[in-house]
């Protein structure tokens, strides 16, 4: 039997519910939408400045930083986060994957920043779901207690 996703929308931009790390629309967005009878195709509610391709090449640098991290190759994950940031310097994920490269190392004061900075450009640019900043929050928070208990002896 298959399991039912929480009823809480989820925003394209959003982090999956999956847990995957990565974005809605590039995990289960697809599946979730051949489940629906109506299965409308789903668009930002705005246009980015550049075309699909380089879209899309974003997404898939971005997915990989969070594989990289997964796989322990955090340099290697730093590395894609320098060019996905010299690229796309004003997008949400240079933020996001760069808070989770600095988590990964161990630097979770500049993680919890980056988060928090990511929680506030979710609330002030257009087609962000609430959801997204309360993720980023979330992150920044999980972030604190980490520092909190690494800087407890043992």
């Amino acid at each position: 039997m298959a399991r039912k996703r929480k009823t809480r929308k989820v925003g394209r931009n959003d982090a999956c519910s999956c847990g995957s790390g990565k974005k809605y629309k590039r995990c289960c967005l697809s599946k979730d939408q051949a489940t629906k009878s109506q299965a409308p195709t789903a668009k930002p509610p705005f246009s980015y400045a550049w075309a699909d391709d380089e879209m899309d090449i974003l997404e898939e640098m971005s997915n990989r930083i969070v594989d990289l991290i997964n796989a322990g190759e955090v340099d290697k994950a730093e590395q894609l986060c320098i060019e996905l940031s010299r690229r796309w310097p004003d997008d949400i994920d240079s933020l996001d994957r760069l808070a989770l490269v600095r988590r990964a190392q161990g630097r979770y004061e500049e993680a919890e920043e980056l988060f928090l900075q990511a929680a506030e450009f979710a609330r002030t640019h257009p087609g962000f779901e609430p959801a997204s900043v309360e993720c980023f929050l979330t992150e920044a928070a999980k972030t604190k207690a980490l520092a909190n208990k690494s800087e407890q002896p043992s």
